[in-house]
């Protein structure tokens, strides 16, 4: 269950009228009302901001859209938001930094955002639903105004937001991916000494935005837009959301063919196909189920695997003609039949030497199909729960019932670990999980529109809620409460850096806080892929205080070297740190920036009148010359990718893709 902190008094909503979703609230941005709060929302070195948004399809109008910024008014600022397309961008005027991602804003959907900064390299980390879509350069400058709905640009180019706006934190500190899926619902501790800022958005009232922090105390926003600053804000300033840590399940309705659809994942293709096997685990509780003959699909893979039951049957797809079927011995189970309305746990054990499939029933063995839950070749069909999505005929099978916790491993679980873990919500860093669906969001049996993520607490392999009609008792999110197996206390690390030292590389972090650590074990990595362990450093175990760690990497090798921490507790579970770069027989970095419409110019921050060359994807030569003041412009070229390389006073060759458009 997630820790929930009270720091506003009850009684501080009673002075106005509040309606009943009072604890339940977003910021409604309408186009013209927004936030302004202290510069110190956000820290003068590494940081992150994350928040929940939700944007109207009406809202991509041709004009762009910020959801947050910090800067004067003369546009020297960093923001967060989305161009006249609709494409999700982040960026800087001070340094003409812009991040394009090529993902567009997701539409009539509550989704979350998260930018995690780097300030001594200014490398930023764009986070969509806790996957990175992209990462670049951004700065900003420290002493000017936060904003929340518009640009820093106020006066002349506000770029008002159109979007509903919940549960904004800001953290003087790189939060990693596992770090911000993790705790995209769950409320952060106030006393946090990196916590700079923390919106509920739960104050519907003055004008007066709270900040939760009590860290950081001061950094309450003014809401503006109305032309009045004492009275109470309009009410259409304000509106219901959902986003809530809950012990919830999502009830599926049989006849509406609700559906969640689960892109298809490298791990899916091998988890049942291998010489390990895997194992797929979920809860249920049926509404209604169908008689034999026909079946019901919990959930399916079409082509390759899927589980189905009926009254009296519970069978397995593997991708062949027909389903491998069990049908109930009397004794089996009381009434000789799948119950209805109750809760209930399946395991199915895919064990590719039998082939075999071990059926385990709320958490004790229960039955052997003959044949493994594994298909004859990869189909990169999605996973999809509560229906069959047969490519030929259509939606098929459609669960009328609830359905909670599903899990997928690349390992055969034994029955003690299946005993153990039925009835528990994991922590998501268990050895050989690859995917978990808790479900525990939004409100049960409440309004929970736009809440159409399904998250993956693993990978990020997010999927989407179709056909659901998130309001009311049916098609929706309901209460199921299981035991929490806790996720370990994370290191706190504040700082992690990457330093040439002569040949050598340094690494140095911070944490702030330690709660059962052992050790960092280093990773260096040559592609940014394959790491290998290259020493470690004993943890302090536990403390509240900040605490500085280094290693010297002795024998970096040529070329770049890709650096990550392991934070390992004292119960072997461990998650890893963001990732650093140094680059051994390289002077410097090579960048660019775009200047306007096919035009851009070359930086290399170190450098004078060094040569350059430009050629274009196939290794042609176009231009050739000197850089001035270690910059050179280029223009007069068609739309499209072009390769720089410059040659330092060292005799290094650095290379960099540039891209015009």
């Amino acid at each position: 269950m997630r820790k929930l902190y009270t720091v506003l008094s009850t009684c501080a909503f009673l002075t106005f009228a509040v309606p009943s979703f009072a604890q339940h609230q977003a910021l409604n941005l309408i186009g013209g009302n927004y936030v302004e709060s202290p510069t110190s929302t956000l820290n003068n070195g590494d940081f992150t901001i994350e928040f929940w948004a939700y944007v109207d399809s009406t809202a991509i109008d041709g004009s762009p859209h910020q959801f947050v910024s910090i800067g004067d008014a003369n546009g020297n600022g960093f923001y967060i938001g989305y161009d006249a397309t609709g494409e999700m961008l982040a960026g800087d005027f001070m340094l003409q930094n812009f991040i394009y991602t090529g993902v567009q804003m997701p539409k009539n959907s509550w989704t979350h955002i998260a930018m995690s900064v780097n300030s001594s390299t200014f490398a930023a980390i764009l986070y969509l639903n806790g996957t990175p879509v992209t990462n670049g350069f951004v700065s900003f400058n420290d002493g000017e105004l936060f904003r929340i709905g518009a640009q820093v640009t106020l006066t002349t180019d506000p770029q008002f937001a159109k979007a509903k706006i919940d549960d904004l934190k800001s953290f003087s500190a790189m939060r990693s991916s596992f770090t911000i899926r993790r705790d995209m619902f769950t409320d952060p501790d106030p006393a946090d000494p990196t916590l700079r800022a923390w919106y509920k958005m739960n104050d519907n009232g003055t004008h007066t935005l709270d900040n939760s922090s009590t860290s950081n105390p001061t950094n309450d926003g003014q809401i503006f837009g109305d032309g009045n600053s004492t009275g109470p804000v309009p009410s259409t300033y304000w509106t219901w959301s959902p986003i809530s840590d809950s012990s919830n399940a999502l009830l599926f309705d049989g006849t509406a063919k609700s559906q969640v659809i689960i892109p298809d994942s490298a791990h899916y293709e091998n988890i049942l196909n291998s010489s390990t096997g895997g194992t797929v685990e979920f809860n249920f509780n049926a509404t209604t189920l169908p008689t034999a003959p026909s079946f019901t699909t919990v959930l399916n893979k079409f082509g390759q695997f899927g589980i189905m039951m009926n009254t009296t049957q519970i069978a397995i797809d593997n991708g062949t003609a027909s389903p491998l079927v069990y049908t109930l011995q009397p004794g089996d189970l009381p009434n000789d039949v799948v119950p209805t309305g109750e809760w209930h746990q399946m395991t199915f054990v895919n064990d590719p030497t039998g082939p075999v499939t071990h059926i385990y029933y709320d958490g004790m063995f229960f039955a052997d199909i003959s044949g493994a839950l594994q298909a004859p070749q990869q189909n990169l069909t999605p996973l999809t729960l509560g229906i069959t999505k047969d490519t030929v005929n259509g939606d098929l099978q459609p669960f009328n019932g609830a359905i909670d916790e599903v899990r997928l491993w690349s390992s055969q679980l034994d029955p003690l670990t299946i005993f153990n873990n039925y009835d528990k919500t994991l922590s998501g860093t268990e050895p050989n999980l690859v995917s978990q669906f808790t479900f525990n969001q939004g409100i049960s049996k409440s309004d929970n529109t736009g809440m159409i993520t399904a998250f993956d607490q693993v990978a990020a392999n997010n999927g989407t809620l179709q056909n659901f009609a998130l309001t009311g008792a049916t098609s929706n999110f309901v209460s199921h409460a299981l035991s929490i197996i806790p996720v370990p206390l994370p290191v706190t690390l504040t700082k992690f850096n990457a330093l040439r030292n002569g040949v050598q590389g340094l690494l140095q972090w911070q944490t702030a806080q330690e709660e059962n650590s052992r050790e960092f074990v280093i990773e260096r990595s040559a592609d940014g892929k394959t790491y290998t362990p290259i020493g470690s450093v004993p943890a302090a175990g536990k403390s509240s205080q900040p605490i500085d760690y280094s290693f010297t990497d002795l024998t970096p090798i040529n070329g770049p070297n890709y650096y990550r921490l392991r934070e390992t507790d004292l119960d072997s579970k461990y998650t890893y740190s963001i990732v650093r770069v140094l680059n051994f027989g390289e002077s410097s970095r090579v960048t660019w920036y775009k200047t306007g419409h096919l035009t851009a110019q070359i930086v290399y921050l170190r450098g004078n009148n060094e040569s350059y060359t430009l050629c274009d994807i196939s290794g042609h030569i176009l231009r050739q010359g000197q850089l001035s003041a270690g910059k050179a412009g280029v223009s007069n070229l068609p739309a499209g990718v072009y390769v720089v390389r410059v040659v330092t006073r060292t005799g290094d060759a650095l290379t960099t893709k540039l891209f015009l458009y």
